[in-house]
């Protein structure tokens, strides 16, 4: 049995409701991505100076003297960390590519491990 055009299944609606569907995931996705990102922490106003120290690593004693002039960041993890640790170190790179080597180079990653 063939059936006539006008008995064939239209796909109208059904394009219709997923035209709409895509449309409003990209309107979330477009809203959430133009957040204003929030922020914790606190303004340490006037800053305090950082007191010197020397840890050891892998290359031999690291101070933070070696890095005055620098902004340092310092960071503590694990070496066996499989879940936050890459994703916040990858993070710092992220933002220190971002900065363009002129202004990333004012800055020093520390990762301190505590295991």
């Amino acid at each position: 049995m063939r059936l006539v055009n006008s008995q064939r299944p239209s796909l109208r609606v059904p394009l219709f409701i997923l035209a709409v569907v895509v449309v409003l995931t990209g309107a979330a996705l477009l809203y959430k991505r133009l957040e204003t990102p929030t922020y914790n922490g606190s303004v340490i106003d006037p800053p305090k100076p950082m007191p010197g120290f020397t840890l050891q690593s892998s290359n031999g004693p690291v101070s933070l003297d070696s890095f005055r002039g620098k902004y340092v960041l310092v960071y503590f993890g694990y070496t066996s960390c499989p879940d936050i640790c890459p994703i916040t170190l990858a993070t710092l790179t992220e933002a220190l590519a971002k900065l363009g080597t002129k202004k990333a180079e004012d800055f020093q990653v520390i990762f301190i491990s505590v295991d």
